[in-house]
């Protein structure tokens, strides 16, 4: 299907630009896991200044890689250039935001009843508090400029319930007051903008038409 870029307020009322929350809506799970993290790349092939996520000095990278001691996927920071390499969590995890300021890194990983949950830590890998709980995947979280929201996806249910649909979330930065901005079936990988870019329909005609799996290399 084509790539159907959305962007809502926190009060889940829709914008024509991108000064909001912007999120991916598909046709089914199985379109979103055979497609490109769309969002994820958006600010690398969209034409606009050089920055960080939000205005501001770079500095270290957060990424993914597998660790076959934990059997799954672990994050790690580095510097820019690739060294200084550090590991960041020691559970399953897998997708992580920076906090605009540098000071916190939010991201998801499987709990011990398969579920999926979101957690914030220090750079260091000191006090990691996980925020959300309960069944089902809350995932990919976002940063809002300010820090003191976060944007993500969930689902009440696992993948393979075939009752299964995922809505775009905002709760605040310590998992209190979670709340719906959309609820029309598949809508995932939220992103609070760090900026004006252009319409919407112009930034979906910049993304390159790439196929590839968010999780293939999970697997």
């Amino acid at each position: 299907m084509p790539n159907d870029i959305r962007c809502v307020q926190i009060d889940g009322s829709e914008r024509n630009d991108s000064r909001g929350i912007l999120f991916r809506r598909v046709g089914n799970y199985s379109t979103m896991s055979v497609q490109f993290s769309l969002l994820s790349v958006l600010l690398s092939f969209v034409v606009i200044p050089a920055h960080a996520t939000f205005p501001g000095k770079n500095g270290r990278i957060a990424f993914g890689r597998y660790n076959p001691s934990i059997n799954g996927w672990q994050l790690y920071t580095a510097s820019s250039d690739g060294t200084d390499v550090q590991p960041l969590t020691f559970v399953s995890s897998f997708l992580s935001d920076w906090r605009a300021d540098g000071k916190r890194i939010a991201f998801d990983f499987s709990d011990s009843d398969g579920n999926e949950q979101i957690a914030t830590i220090n750079p260091d890998g000191s006090n990691m508090q996980q925020i959300t709980f309960g069944p089902g995947i809350h995932e990919v979280p976002s940063w809002s400029p300010t820090g003191t929201q976060i944007a993500f996806d969930y689902s009440p249910l696992l993948p393979d319930d075939p009752n299964f649909t995922t809505s775009i979330f905002v709760m605040n930065s310590d998992g209190s007051n979670p709340h719906a901005v959309t609820t029309a079936g598949f809508d995932v990988e939220p992103r609070f903008s760090p900026m004006e870019l252009e319409s919407l329909s112009a930034v979906s005609a910049s993304l390159p038409a790439m196929v590839s799996s968010r999780r293939r290399s999970l697997s």
